[in-house]
């Protein structure tokens, strides 16, 4: 994905951010360009945040109400998200499993103006790898279920390392990702030692637990943006809040993007936030963000994925060689050896001799399907 906004989802984000004339500017132009009851799935999700800082505004609360109910249906639901996501956590924690609470959550409890502004599909929690396949073991115990694989009563030893986490189903059907790994940009061991030491106490309805630090957030929400295949728009709303918290620590951020190989999408990004939506982005990290080193692989892993082009037999591999490589802590021929077991785990093949033959028929089936 790239960070490119359709115009109305610059209008809508600069009324859901800005200040003053600007932003009741920005918004009447949005109202007028757009029918309500046809808006896509990102706008509707910033509709709670647009309501807060139109009632912060002065707008008057009659021109306000189907936004009002956007935002009361997002708290509802956000605090029944909570109160089962508490639950999961209070059952972990117990057992001695630390937990710590990524995107969505952490932003709702620390950075948003209240629990109903900022909606949510589901709630990420992170724990130590090493206690992952437990976690997962304690909560499908308890009557938790693994989205779209039910019958998996057990967190697989290839799952752990094909993946960064798993969707779960509360006995009442509400979604929550159990992490190992904070993403999929980075997937080794003690990957994520950084994220916990900086991590922030917080209470989840009652249950005490631990958030991202703003800095690791901001990082958090500009990658999952970018490595989303969908149309992502809240990552800007994201990033705006915690910066005008005026906690990111510039440095940190950047060292972050290096060590995880992301320093592309994180200065585009940045730079998309000062110039198209006035969010103040210190030109001083914009300009360490634009001198810092990018290696020619990750120079080819953005182009891949900001690209517009149909799939090739070279992206497909691309793709798959840069996914396996950010959960590689291997270097050298070890590294490039290593691909063959990992291509195996990837398409499920118990013969690692079978890997390259059947990555390459997946290939040509995907380019026939899509009449290249």
């Amino acid at each position: 994905m790239n960070f490119a906004f359709s115009p109305a989802h610059r209008l809508l984000l600069r009324a859901a951010l800005g200040e003053g004339d600007d932003a009741l500017g920005a918004w009447r132009s949005w109202r007028d360009a757009v029918d309500f009851d046809a808006i896509d799935g990102e706008s509707v999700r910033l509709v709670p945040l647009l309501y807060r800082n139109l009632a912060r505004l002065g707008v008057d609360r009659a021109e306000l109400g189907r936004y009002v109910s956007v935002y009361r249906h997002t708290w509802v639901k956000n605090r029944l998200a909570f109160a089962t996501c508490a639950e999961a956590i209070a059952i972990l924690e117990e057992a001695g499993i630390e937990t710590l609470l990524l995107k969505g959550g952490a932003l709702a409890l620390r950075h948003y103006p209240d629990q109903g502004a900022r909606a949510m599909l589901d709630l990420d929690v992170l724990v130590r790898p090493a206690r992952a396949q437990e976690a997962f073991a304690r909560l499908v115990a308890r009557g938790w279920t693994r989205m779209g694989r039910s019958d998996l009563r057990v967190l697989r030893d290839r799952d752990m390392v094909r993946m960064n986490g798993v969707g779960l189903a509360s006995p009442e059907g509400r979604a929550l990702d159990l992490h190992w790994y904070a993403g999929a940009d980075l997937r080794t061991p003690g990957a994520d030692d950084g994220l916990w030491q900086a991590a922030v106490p917080v209470e989840l309805a009652g249950v005490k637990t631990r958030a991202l630090g703003p800095t690791d957030l901001l990082y958090t929400v500009i990658v999952h943006g970018f490595t989303s295949y969908a149309r992502h728009v809240r990552w800007a709303a994201d990033a705006a809040v915690i910066i005008a918290g005026g906690e990111v620590d510039w440095r940190r951020l950047l060292a972050l993007a290096q060590a995880r190989h992301m320093v592309l999408p994180l200065r585009v990004a940045l730079g998309v936030l000062r110039d198209e939506l006035g969010v103040p982005v210190p030109r001083e990290a914009l300009a360490a963000f634009a001198s810092a080193r990018v290696a020619l692989i990750d120079r080819y892993e953005y182009e891949h994925r900001v690209s517009t082009r149909p799939f090739t037999t070279s992206k497909v591999f691309l793709r798959l060689w840069t996914t396996y490589r950010r959960g590689s802590a291997a270097r050298g021929p070890a590294r490039v050896l290593g691909f063959f077991p990992y291509l195996a785990d990837y398409y499920d093949l118990d013969d690692a001799r079978r890997a390259l033959p059947h990555a390459l028929s997946r290939a040509v089936q995907r380019l026939r399907s899509q009449g290249i």
